[in-house]
């Protein structure tokens, strides 16, 4: 549908999606007999919750990863996730975004959002097809990497084509919201799910980097847990590598576009601003009249 431009048939899909997830539980259980018997789900996170449970056969791809590993030997279905790469390409390949906005800013970011909604109802479709946008709450604390207020975290995962220069349908609306959170919010974004953008100026608006980068010092005098990337997004240096402000880097959120080679020109994709956010800069189908 990607492929084809087919956002009808998208949103149809999506709509679906969102009814069976609904309707199984998204893989919640809350009762141990008959597992899922309706919401609300209250209880412990360890007792009710089993969907990313690799182990559990049916869990993975749905297809005969015996045959696509070339290991019989193996029982595929028992030690793999859908998102093992080892699968693909038969496995799901997407992107995270994943970012804690501070409460008191939260009813501004929902009111954007809509009015984004609003211009193109349908360009969001996508998002249904992993569940919608997910929401869950964060208290303030001290510890040195995390919130320094209570926060809501957004989380949007949504279609990535494996080919680099192969443009998304709608992926402005991704971008915006994205540049919403981390820039005119000031969000900070979870350390593990996010697109490169995310992460620019994240040290400072952790509790205490320096207090964090101290204690790494002392445990880790050698760098050993460390690498090239872990050091760039807890700001120690800034790296120019893999392309992140040539052709494309855009699509992948290795840059915020500025050019309209940052985007895909050869798919009428050109770096426009905002749409409600006129701060952002986002890669936009220019649809020829």
């Amino acid at each position: 549908m990607e492929r084809e431009g087919q956002v009808g048939g998208l949103c149809m899909s999506g709509e679906k999606m969102v009814k069976h997830r609904l309707a199984s539980g998204d893989g919640y259980r809350n009762s141990e007999e008959t597992g899922f018997t309706g919401f609300p789900v209250i209880g412990f996170n360890h007792r009710m919750q089993m969907a990313g449970g690799c182990q559990e056969a049916g869990m993975g791809t749905g297809i005969n990863t015996n045959s696509l590993s070339g290991h019989s030997d193996v029982n595929w279905d028992l030690t793999t996730c859908k998102w093992d790469p080892r699968l693909a390409p038969h496995n799901i390949f997407y992107h995270h975004t994943a970012v804690a906005v501070p409460m008191t800013k939260v009813p501004a970011f929902i009111r954007d959002v809509k009015r984004l909604r609003d211009l193109n109802p349908d360009g969001m479709c996508s998002l249904n097809m992993f569940g919608g946008i997910h929401v869950r709450f964060l208290s303030a604390g001290n510890a040195y990497l995390g919130e320094r207020e209570e926060s809501a975290m957004f989380e949007l995962v949504y279609y990535r084509a494996r080919e680099r220069t192969r443009p998304r349908l709608n992926e402005d609306l991704m971008e915006e919201m994205e540049q919403m959170m981390v820039v005119k919010y000031g969000g900070k974004p979870h350390w593990g799910k996010n697109r490169e953008v995310a992460f620019v100026g994240a040290g400072e608006k952790v509790v205490n980097i320096e207090g964090f980068l101290a204690v790494k010092a002392e445990l880790d005098p050698d760098g050993l847990f460390s690498s090239a990337w872990t050091d760039e997004l807890l700001g120690l240096h800034h790296s120019s590598e893999r392309g992140k402000h040539g052709p494309h880097c855009g699509l992948e959120g290795l840059c915020i576009c500025r050019e309209d080679v940052h985007c895909a020109p050869h798919a009428d994709y050109t770096c426009q601003t905002g749409r409600v956010y006129e701060g952002a800069h986002v890669c936009r189908r220019q649809l020829l009249v």
